[in-house]
């Protein structure tokens, strides 16, 4: 269960994940001698099979895919030579294919769940850039007095920038929204939603102790 899942929308400011990131790019580098070739793990669905076909077209090596439902979100896995290749750097090119496939899916079903796809190899670099991103956030709320919204992204990714801010002094965090359009909102004391927010994270704690 995540902390602090708030009701209405407030008045915020946003803060979009792309605005952390360094200047520094590392490159995505193919496996050298390996084909590109992308092999199903089970049965995978239209979008997978989409995907499938745009990471052999990288040429970064080898590859498994495969796909597993979650609550509201279908999760994609990529795992092999290619999708280690894939999460070098700073995690923008799987955030990228993360992106399209969730546009291809939506001119689909705009009421089909949210994809996330989940890189071998990207997990420990996925929740630094979060938690740089928490970190940004936080400070934004406390130079403004005004509550942050961060851009929608799935439950595992809220959970890190919750945790992140679990004990920050004068920093609360909620979640509003629905679907694939949740987000976190980062809240400074004094705003207006700071209480609420308070009050939405140790029900959650409380929940999770439970």
């Amino acid at each position: 269960m995540e902390r602090g899942e708030g009701r209405g929308a407030p008045r915020s400011e946003s803060l979009r994940e792309d605005s952390i990131a360094s200047g520094r790019r590392d490159d995505v580098r193919p496996a050298p001698q390996e084909p590109s070739i992308g092999t199903p793990r089970g049965e995978i669905g239209e979008i997978a099979r989409w995907l499938l076909g745009v990471i052999e077209r990288m040429e970064l090596g080898p590859f498994q895919i495969g796909e597993n439902a979650e609550s509201e979100m279908l999760v994609i896995d990529v795992t092999g030579p290619a999708a280690r290749a894939l999460a070098t750097g700073d995690g923008r090119p799987v955030d990228a294919l993360g992106l399209l496939a969730n546009q291809a899916a939506t001119r689909t079903d705009i009421d089909g769940p949210r994809i996330v796809l989940e890189v071998e190899g990207d997990t420990e670099s996925r929740e630094v850039l979060l938690s740089r991103l928490a970190e940004k956030g936080a400070r934004r709320a406390r130079e403004t007095g005004r509550a942050v919204a961060l851009d929608p992204m799935n439950g595992k990714d809220r959970r890190i920038i919750h945790l992140a801010l679990r004990d920050e002094d004068g920093i609360a965090t909620m979640s509003i929204g629905e679907g694939r359009y949740r987000q976190v909102v980062v809240v400074p004391a004094g705003a207006p939603e700071y209480d609420q927010a308070r009050r939405d994270a140790a029900a959650s704690a409380s929940r999770n102790e439970a």
